[in-house]
């Protein structure tokens, strides 16, 4: 008979639901227990209220009153309903995020797959910081911007480090399309990685400047910048 322990895959997301609901009960706590469940559910409704105001930072005719509570809210514990709205937001802020705590561990296994061995200066470093941070909480348009801010930064990077002058069009413009053919017409990108880099760019606009629910491929696009990233500084 085997006596050794085994291994189990880890349920921290069971555990993390088991904190939140166990902070929930003890904020539930009264001496009167409905004063208390009147309370903690309006704190709720509360909370609810500016976490959707925050998150989609758009709230008509509320929006003057809204900004003034930062001023006065956070700063001042005294005020009735402080700290069982605070509360009720930290709740749900955690619900919210410790329901993908085990998708957000695979996507940062992946991103290993993308890791480059060449030396960007910093404000590529930055935006690729980015990319990993919008892969990770799977915001897929985020991505695809940060993708796109990625290799127009590089492609920038290249063209002065080589001194090279931007091409431009009949119009004197010089758009990121052109500099990728350029960059491919040089050397610098295979035509692979030239295609790559497009869609990257197409993608990245369109999340910027059409419909964020257009972009979805978050994977994609970073399988994508890495090989872009990693020709660029080969």
């Amino acid at each position: 008979m085997n006596n050794e322990s085994q291994w189990t895959e880890p349920d921290l997301e069971s555990r993390l639901d088991d904190a939140v609901d166990d902070f929930r009960i003890d904020s539930q706590r009264w001496e009167d227990p409905e004063a208390g469940k009147l309370i903690n559910e309006l704190a709720d409704r509360i909370a609810r209220f500016l976490l959707e105001a925050a998150h989609n930072l758009v709230a008509g005719s509320e929006a003057e009153k809204l900004r003034g509570i930062p001023d006065t809210f956070p700063s001042n514990k005294n005020l009735p309903l402080y700290p069982q709205v605070f509360e009720a937001i930290q709740i749900r802020i955690a619900a919210e995020y410790l329901e993908s705590t085990w998708q957000m561990t695979e996507r940062s296994f992946d991103l290993l797959r993308f890791v480059v061995a060449g030396n960007p200066k910093e404000q590529v470093r930055g935006f690729l910081a980015r990319v990993a941070r919008c892969y990770i909480l799977g915001l897929a348009p985020e991505c695809a911007v940060f993708c796109r801010a990625s290799i127009e930064n590089a492609l920038n990077e290249k063209y002065h480090a080589t001194g090279t002058e931007w091409p431009r069009n009949e119009r004197g413009e010089s758009p990121a399309p052109l500099r990728i053919q350029l960059a491919c017409d040089k050397g610098w990108l295979s035509a692979e990685a030239a295609v790559d880099a497009r869609t990257i760019w197409t993608r990245g606009s369109k999340s910027a400047h059409a419909d964020v629910r257009l972009v979805k491929h978050a994977r994609d696009t970073v399988a994508a910048t890495s090989r872009v990233i990693a020709e660029l500084y080969a």
